[in-house]
């Protein structure tokens, strides 16, 4: 019986120092404590010769964004009321960051874009709620899920269609997770058929590591921009 005991007390000992060793996606951390900068990927993660897109780019509201600035982001003619439904949500503020190569229409065969998320809600029950992952989505876009592996508390992802005049059809493979109250993404975007469900999924788990790391209180090193990435 002692021995029973023993060996029960010591696979419990066991088990918490596992629980000690992982991230706390509950640990209560402040509004502004949450380092949605230190989560997102940097240049280190990408395919050789995709970089980084200066965040001081106009139409791609990269860095951080608030409700306000966010609902002028979005698809929507009304951007009051955008604001609005997005405080409604719970959310709170993003950070985004693209990358790209030097010049993309020498890679039309490839992926042309990746871009990389996080959005912080006031709880895990609002980010849960967040199926699109706060993305610039819109009411037209055509959308298809496919599965993807386990990450963090809740994972998925999906296809999002867009036409362009230009172009023909462009493809969004988006992956997302979400850790405690922060949803995160990965999308790749390019010509339709160069959908890499793999590559995204790669990503998302590179980016895993990352925001692990932040909510165990040792965020990995930001990514310095020159001062023209601003």
């Amino acid at each position: 019986m002692l021995l029973r005991v023993a060996i029960v007390a010591a696979a419990a000992a066991l088990l918490f120092a596992a629980c000690d060793d992982g991230p706390n996606y509950a640990k209560r951390m402040g509004d502004d404590e949450v380092n949605l900068e230190a989560m997102v990927l940097d240049s280190s993660d990408m395919p050789v010769g995709i970089v980084r897109v200066p965040n001081a780019h106009p139409d791609f509201f990269l860095g951080g964004n608030d409700n306000e600035t966010w609902a002028e982001a979005l698809p929507s003619d009304d951007p009051e009321r955008t604001k609005s439904l997005l405080d409604a949500q719970g959310r709170l503020r993003n950070y985004r960051a693209l990358f790209s190569w030097d010049n993309p229409n020498l890679h039309l065969g490839r992926t042309v874009l990746i871009t990389t998320q996080s959005t912080l809600y006031v709880d895990a029950a609002s980010a849960t709620k967040a199926k699109t992952c706060d993305l610039r989505i819109s009411d037209t876009d055509q959308i298809e899920d496919f599965k993807v592996p386990h990450m963090g508390e809740q994972s998925f992802g999906f296809f999002v269609q867009q036409d362009n005049p230009d172009l023909g059809s462009l493809v969004d493979t988006t992956v997302c997770f979400r850790t405690g109250r922060v949803m995160h993404s990965i999308q790749l975007t390019g010509l339709d058929g160069t959908q890499d469900i793999a590559l995204a999924v790669k990503l998302a788990e590179k980016m895993l590591v990352r925001v692990d790391a932040v909510f165990a209180g040792k965020p990995m090193p930001i990514e310095e921009l020159a001062p023209d990435q601003g």
